[in-house]
């Protein structure tokens, strides 16, 4: 029952194509000339075509120099400072710093017994850290002087 009064509320096919007639019309009239049904668009996806002398394989990022943290952390690198590097849960750890990227920052730490040992701190994980001993002089750029 439901079903045929939805069938009887649908238009047929005649009533359709005129409606469609009708559309184009008022559409021709106010001039946006735009056909009703407009056509379906799609979008696709090319690749963009090589510029001659451009070298795909060069990174713009890899160019730029340090800035913040990085820089400082960086200079403390290069100089060899030793370092205080406070850890989120409290605990401190002394030593130099050897290398240090996104994530993670390497250093050589001296336990009390004269053994260094080589630990990898997670970035997230660092509360604050400072320099100790010599700190370095940094540059606007962030390379040591």
């Amino acid at each position: 029952m439901l079903r045929a009064a939805v069938h009887q509320s649908l238009p047929d096919e005649a009533e359709r194509r005129t409606q469609i007639e009708e559309a184009r019309r008022l559409a021709a009239e106010e001039g946006s000339g735009v056909p009703y049904p407009t056509p379906r668009r799609t979008l696709t996806a090319t690749n963009p075509r090589p510029r001659p002398g451009h070298d795909f394989a060069k990174r713009p990022s890899a160019d730029k120099k340090p800035k913040g943290h990085e820089a400082f952390l960086k200079a403390l690198e290069t100089s060899g400072a030793k370092v205080c590097i406070e850890k989120c849960d409290g605990t401190s750890v002394h030593g130099v710093v050897k290398h240090s990227d996104k994530f993670t920052v390497s250093i050589r730490a001296t336990k009390s017994d004269g053994t260094t040992v080589d630990r990898i701190i997670f970035k997230h994980d660092i509360s604050e850290f400072s320099a100790i001993s010599p700190r370095p002089d940094t540059t606007e750029e962030g390379q040591a002087a």
